[in-house]
Order: structure tokens, then sequence, then C-alpha cells
């Protein structure tokens, strides 16, 4: 399964009372993802994204991996920099 959504719907669908289930997921597109970096508060929501536990749990076991590619139009220099500082942690 490949998802696409915005921030502001990958936060719903992760933190409301009827979770999305990503277990079958094999890459999330997140589209306006430069909104993640506005402020701790949606920087901590990309966190969340990264840190769901469908994906966390296999990423840790190594197999069947999640891409995940967070696009934008707009992304300012000191957003890649914080951007690849996340994947390396992931790494």
């Amino acid at each position: 399964m490949i998802c696409v959504s915005t921030h502001g719907q990958i936060q719903a669908s992760i933190s409301g009372r009827k979770k999305m289930d990503l277990k079958s997921c094999r890459c999330l597109v997140v589209d306006e993802a430069d909104a993640f970096f506005y402020d701790e508060k949606t920087f901590g929501a990309l966190k969340a994204v990264v840190n769901y536990p469908d994906i966390k749990n296999r990423d840790a076991n190594n197999r069947n991996r999640v891409q995940r590619i967070l696009f934008s139009a707009t992304y300012e220099s000191q957003d890649a920099a914080m951007t690849d500082s996340i994947q390396q942690k992931q790494s």
C-alpha cells in the first residue's frame, strides 16, 4: 500500500480516535511537508509520524521497511538539514 497525505491529514489520522492502519504501508508520501518545520509543535508531529508504531516496529526489525517521502515545493535550506538529521537517527 502507498499512503499519500498532507501534513494535517496524516497528523489527524495517526492521533485521532480512529487511527490509520499502516501495517501494510510500503511508502508514505506527505505533501506540503514544509509545514512540519513551522514551529516545535508541528515538528513534534513529524516525529510522531516517523515513530508511528505500525512503521517504526517494522523498521526496527529491518524487514519490510517503509519508504518515507516528504514533499514540498517550498523547502527552506534549514528544513532540509532537519529532515537529514531525522532520517539519519532512524537508520
